[in-house]
């Protein structure tokens, strides 16, 4: 696995950990993308989808969920305290 030294990887790596149990893949699907427009024409193999609004964002304090919301909804998508999770999405 990566180590803690640092936040990004390579498609090296995801291509050695494409099949590793204790690893997910989560594209985000930003603004204009409430269909999954980008990830239904392609996506990272074995990756799954989140809308950035319903995953990363509280609607009643209007900023990011809190830290144990956030974690309720990582354990829903099987995302655990020894999971490593590679985020990816489309630039603004």
């Amino acid at each position: 696995m990566r180590g803690k030294s640092s936040a990004l990887v390579d498609p090296a790596w995801l291509h050695r950990h494409r099949n590793d149990p204790k690893v997910r893949l989560i594209e985000i699907a930003g603004l204009g993308q409430d269909e999954l427009q980008a990830y239904k024409a392609g996506h990272v193999p074995g990756a799954a989808c989140w809308k950035w609004k319903e995953m990363l964002w509280d609607s009643h304090r209007r900023d990011f969920p809190a830290p144990e919301e956030f974690a309720r909804r990582c354990a829903a998508a099987g995302i655990g305290n020894d999971t490593t999770v590679v985020f990816y999405g489309e630039p603004v």
